[in-house]
């Protein structure tokens, strides 16, 4: 796949939808000759999708040169560009050297394991899939924007991501062991650099998150985050991690007459309480309304949802 400077692709295809695994680093930006090749391998009722994805730039990121004079003579330096000020700025379209492997499980065809519903549509007594990504970045980014909310307007950060080679590592589960139940976990680890700012360095992290649907009304969920991202975007954008985090929810669904778990999440009203709590260490940053920075904070949230 070759692209011109400024293409501009748009949503890049994904070949699962919503739920697709795959942590191949795509983008619909151009500037670049992109090579891929992947097999999906069936094997009665197992799936091994190993793929590999190279990408090249026409254009390089600028590197970061300070101004400097010598004999006399200024030297301007050089800084890195953004998309505001120029169109060949160098950001998820950089070099790339990326391979991954899944294996998945999935018994029943008619409820396909990446389907965006199968949370709730998947109709097998188990079903899994697990599998990894190592990505090397060979080379520096130009530098990513952040909205700047004192000015109404983009800010770059100044500088770009580093050069990195990054790696995840994940795993879905479902457990349907009757109509009435289902349990539902994912694990993920990884080594991965933020999306615009580059001080603090590349995290390593550890998610868990589950969930269990009890009689088909009951629905327990939460997780566990070690050293991660919080859970917004801009926590990631700006490189902003916590020690610990942790969420606790209950959901009762009101509604009668339901049977299914797609028709209970889809069109029921909800009533449920939930309970929030995360530690601090200087890489976090204080939240709106706190007026310091303490150990840790916890929030608890009732709340009811009415669909019609």
């Amino acid at each position: 796949y070759h692209a011109g400077l400024v293409a501009d692709g748009g949503a890049v295809l994904r070949d699962f939808g919503v739920t697709d695994p795959t942590a191949l680093p795509y983008s619909s930006q151009g500037n670049k000759q992109e090579y891929e090749a992947g097999m999906m391998i069936n094997f009665g009722d197992f799936m091994l999708y190993p793929r590999v994805m190279y990408r090249d730039n026409l254009v390089h990121a600028n590197p970061f040169i300070e101004p400097s004079i010598g004999d006399g003579v200024l030297e301007p330096g050089i800084s890195p560009r953004d998309t505001d000020s120029d169109p060949f700025a160098v950001l998820g379209n950089r070099e790339a050297r990326s391979a991954e492997v899944f294996l998945t499980y999935d018994p029943t065809g008619a409820s396909f394991f990446y389907d965006w519903d199968n949370e709730w549509a998947e109709d097998a007594k188990f079903a899994f899939n697990i599998g990894g990504n190592y990505t090397e970045y060979p080379t520096f980014t130009d530098a990513h924007l952040f909205f700047f909310n004192p000015t109404r307007r983009n800010v770059s950060f100044g500088q770009g991501l580093p050069s990195e080679d990054v790696w995840s590592a994940s795993s879905r589960m479902v457990f349907n062991p009757s109509g009435r139940s289902r349990y539902i976990l994912n694990l993920k680890t990884g080594y991965q650099q933020s999306t615009g700012n580059p001080d603090g360095g590349t995290r390593k992290f550890h998610e868990f998150n589950a969930k269990a649907v009890l009689g088909n009304k009951h629905v327990i969920s939460g997780y566990f985050k070690k050293d991660a991202w919080g859970p917004y975007d801009f926590q990631r954008q700006f490189n902003v991690t916590f020690p610990e985090q942790y969420k606790l929810d209950y959901q009762i669904f009101l509604d009668g007459g339901a049977n299914q778990f797609r028709t209970i999440s889809n069109g029921s009203t909800s009533v449920g309480i939930r309970a929030l709590y995360r530690t601090n260490d200087p890489n976090a940053v204080v939240p709106s309304g706190f007026e310091e920075q303490g150990e840790y904070i916890f929030q608890t949230v009732a709340y009811f949802t009415y669909r019609f």
